[in-house]
């Protein structure tokens, strides 16, 4: 397999080192990234297999179809935000010609993720009473002048890894999520946003003035809760596991820690080469999360925001 990468910024370049010999180029129309090219379209077509995205939202969609159109597998940073008309033209563009359009969500690749998904897909925690789910920066200030101040920011940005967990393995829909807060503090975009499931059983904060980056899920369950604390990359990342003692009790405590290097997005390749293989895409994924994000939108109270109308678009 051999990879283009579509936006030489820093993710760009993060991936680019993971691919190693696989990349046979980049793509940037910024001078500065020292990317090979400036337009996906004087790239030569047979020099790859795979497109990988990473760009913003606003110019993915049209990029999707540029490469469908030329016969090329896509890997795309998430989220791909998509209504239903357009989710029935890029998959009828992939599946008329075998090709392949994956999200990615690397987080689903650290270990103490996967681990926590298992436990929920084991019944471990029995039923599920109540939780919270916590990821925030503190780094709004970086973001204010760039183009991640023209957007919805955290929750575009880091709550759909939230919302991936929420819906797949929890099997929430997308209708099933309502706002208390979005709020503006220190820049022109919703820099902090608090929302739940409609049930109200899980609780979700995500954030950019926090000022130091967290990653929190806690679920309590009748037989036990399990409780993800920080990422990898980051500190280290601890998840506890707590089976519950009948009537009452000190629950029986199980800690697993982890720290090192992000093996993640290497991860993230071999899934993307393995669903080639079995011509597997994530589209539908993709739009039960934009359903997920446009309902969280349209409940926030007094957000008068011009992308309001285009989430709106998303739930015809």
């Amino acid at each position: 397999m051999r990879y283009l990468i579509v936006g030489f910024g820093n993710i760009g370049k993060k991936r680019a080192g993971v691919l190693g010999k696989k990349l046979a180029a980049s793509v940037d129309p910024n001078p500065k990234t020292g990317s090979d090219y400036r337009n996906v379209k004087d790239v030569p077509l047979e020099i790859f297999d795979t497109a990988v995205l990473t760009v913003p939202q606003q110019n993915k969609l049209e990029l999707i179809k540029y490469f469908l159109l030329n016969r090329k597998h896509i890997l795309v940073e998430k989220p791909l935000i998509i209504n239903k008309e357009e989710y029935k033209t890029l998959n009828q563009l992939a599946t008329r010609n075998n090709l392949v359009v994956q999200t990615s969500y690397n987080h689903r690749f650290e270990p103490n993720m996967k681990k926590f998904t298992e436990l929920l897909e084991s019944g471990f925690l029995g039923k599920i009473y109540h939780g919270t789910f916590i990821y925030s920066f503190g780094n709004i200030q970086e973001r204010i002048g760039t183009w991640r101040e023209k957007e919805y920011s955290v929750l575009e940005e880091i709550a759909p890894h939230l919302l991936d967990i929420i819906i797949n393995h929890l099997d929430y829909k997308g209708k099933d999520f309502v706002t208390f807060t979005a709020r503006k503090e220190e820049s022109n975009i919703f820099d902090h946003w608090v929302f739940s499931t409609s049930d109200h059983r899980i609780i979700v904060e995500t954030s950019s003035i926090t000022w130091k980056n967290t990653f929190l899920l806690e679920l309590f369950g009748s037989l036990g809760s399990i409780h993800l604390s920080g990422l990898q990359k980051w500190e280290g990342s601890e998840l506890i596991i707590r089976k519950r003692v009948f009537p009452s009790g000190k629950p029986i405590e199980k800690r697993i820690f982890r720290k090192g290097l992000d093996n993640t997005w290497k991860e993230d390749f071999r899934e993307f080469e393995k669903n080639v293989n079995l011509n597997k895409n994530s589209l539908q994924n993709d739009l039960k999360l934009s359903k997920a994000l446009a309902h969280i939108v349209l409940t926030a109270p007094n957000t008068k925001d011009p992308q309001r109308n285009f989430y709106r678009q998303i739930l015809k």
